[in-house]
């Protein structure tokens, strides 16, 4: 238990390091979705959705602990994860492979921590203990009745991920995949093999219904739920409109943390230097790893790896502390060399993280909150033109404005959406406009060139000038905002 304490003491400054010192991202959905959740929205049927609903869910219960204050409710989430991760990876390194494994996989985290994007709260982030903690739960290999609690739990894990992100469905066939290995194991024996997946898919099940349960109490709709967590990301074209690829940049970044890999994948083969159990561990380790790239797809972006962060670190510490051990049993002059090279992997990644995060281990100000300092300085070149209680909306809506709403107290019409392309279909379109027609707030605030709406909703500009005149504008960020007034009915 001293070992836990004692990574928790290393591992949690590092978490607030990341989440307090550092440029983080503040991402609309991590801060205005549960502020509106406390209002009164109900996901699916007030606010246009296409993720899994719990992680809003979670952070608007965060935010009503804290007084609303919907950035250290994002804050506290952020660094409790990153404590979580990396205390799940540490200390399963030191159980198995021992300290210098810990060690290597702590200075893995502080290396490339804002590569893999864990400087930003999101879906993939809060699934990234849930991945780990799911190879950790089936990492005995073992269906004997003592054993069978890590089946439910595997299950219960995978449940959870589907209610963070639906791709973590990705973790039911690798649970096949370790079943099969199980089956081959045990020769058959099919009633064991049975009562397993039992177990799992009633692990699964028991938190996607007891969620839908609580969906249902506060008002919602399960037509909605499926239509916005399942239908609509089979429908809306999002794989295509959406779809991004990395830059050179990303890929030159993002290399260096990878260099361990291939020795831990060839480790894979040298039966002569590992067990057939150490094998089939570093092989389930390598399968979940790859199950976690699934994020990646269909828009690239960093923060798109952090689920397969803790994997990564995992295989790069084992590789380090595989060196290391292989240095007791060389000749002296080849043990100097090994243990040289470990202890460079470790100068070299504490030299790479401290390069990255220079700027917040010197600057002595408030490091950037992307997503949410620009849309504060727009709420403030707002605020003395908006009447007390009055009511707006801002059109175009996306990321670069809608934290806005959250820093004016002022919620939007009772079907919040965001303008991007996926979105623009022409029922939810209607619906929109329709929630704008018979509740039309008392100002739109147009920006121009913030997003074509052209040809994604040739109506809309039409419907709102006719309804609305211009009484104000102003430039924010180098872009024109119009305030528009509602015109009076008489």
């Amino acid at each position: 238990m001293h070992r836990i304490f004692l990574l928790i003491g290393v591992c949690a400054p590092l978490a607030i390091f990341f989440t307090t010192r550092l440029p983080i991202t503040a991402d609309p959905r991590m801060v205005l979705q549960p502020w509106l959740l406390n209002q009164g929205f109900i996901p699916y049927l007030h606010i246009a959705d296409e993720h899994s609903p719990l992680l809003p869910h979670l952070l608007a219960w965060v935010q009503s602990l804290v007084g609303n204050d919907g950035i250290l409710a994002l804050r506290l989430a952020h660094g409790t994860t990153l404590t979580l991760l990396f205390v799940l990876v540490s200390s399963w390194l030191w159980m198995r492979y021992g300290i210098w494994a810990a060690a290597a996989g702590i200075a893995f985290f502080w290396a490339f921590a804002v590569r893999f994007g864990l400087t930003t709260f999101w879906y993939n982030l809060a699934l990234a203990p849930v991945f780990f903690g799911f190879f950790l739960s089936l990492s005995a290999f073992s269906l004997e009745r003592r054993h069978l609690w890590r089946v439910a739990f595997s299950g219960a894990l995978v449940g959870i991920g589907l209610l963070f992100k639906q791709q973590a469905a990705i973790l039911v066939p690798v649970f096949l995949i370790w079943l099969g290995l199980i089956f081959w194991r045990l020769q058959g024996d099919r009633r064991s093999v049975l009562r397993a997946l039992f177990l799992f898919l009633t692990g699964i099940t028991t938190p996607v219904l007891s969620y839908i349960a609580f969906y249902l109490a506060i008002g919602g709709n399960l037509a909605a739920l499926v239509e916005w967590t399942v239908l609509f990301n089979l429908t809306s074209g999002y794989a295509r409109l959406g779809f991004l690829l990395p830059t050179h940049f990303d890929m030159l970044a993002i290399w260096p943390a990878f260099l361990l890999v291939v020795p831990f994948v060839a480790s894979l083969a040298m039966s002569d230097f590992f067990s057939a159990q150490e094998r089939r561990l570093r092989l389930w380790l390598l399968i979940c790893a790859l199950s976690s790239l699934i994020f990646l797809y269909p828009r690239y972006s960093p923060p798109h790896w952090a689920a397969a962060f803790g994997f990564v670190a995992a295989m790069s510490a084992i590789v380090s502390a595989d060196i290391v051990r292989a240095s007791a049993a060389a000749p002296s002059s080849a043990a100097r060399l090994f243990r040289t090279f470990a202890a460079s992997l470790l100068v070299f990644w504490g030299i790479y993280g401290a390069f990255l995060s220079w700027p917040g281990m010197v600057g002595a100000g408030q490091p950037r909150l992307l997503k949410f300092d620009d849309p504060r300085e727009l709420a403030e070149l707002l605020k003395p033109a908006l009447p007390p209680e009055s009511t707006l909306v801002f059109v175009p809506d996306n990321e670069a404005v809608s934290n806005a709403y959250y820093v004016l107290q002022r919620t939007p019409p009772r079907f919040w959406m965001m303008h991007y392309p996926w979105f623009m279909q022409p029922h939810i379109r209607e619906r929109w406009l329709a929630e704008l027609d018979k509740h039309p707030p008392d100002f739109v605030v147009w920006i121009d060139d913030l997003q074509d709406l052209s040809s994604t909703g040739p109506e809309i500009r039409p419907f709102l000038f006719d309804r609305y005149v211009e009484t104000s504008s102003f430039v924010w960020q180098g872009r024109t905002v119009h305030l528009l007034q509602r015109k009076d009915p008489g």
